[in-house]
């Protein structure tokens, strides 16, 4: 394997809800994230998002806001 092969990024198909999503995999991410866009996309009931006293930071140290 060369190098160039572990630049790539990774992605799978997902079905939610029974619709396809394209999902971008992160071996190294500490926490999973969607748009609140997408979430609405799926038709997902708001019950199911759960509210989180995680506080989340960017690569970067920036503060990042969530809605569950």
């Amino acid at each position: 394997m060369s190098t160039d092969e572990y630049d790539e990024d990774w992605y799978e198909s997902l079905l939610i809800n029974k619709k396809p999503v394209q999902v971008k995999l992160d071996a190294g991410a500490q926490c999973d994230i969607i748009s609140k866009s997408m979430f609405d996309s799926l038709n997902l009931k708001n019950k199911e998002q759960s509210k989180s006293k995680v506080k989340l930071m960017s690569f970067f140290e920036e503060k990042r806001f969530q809605l569950g």
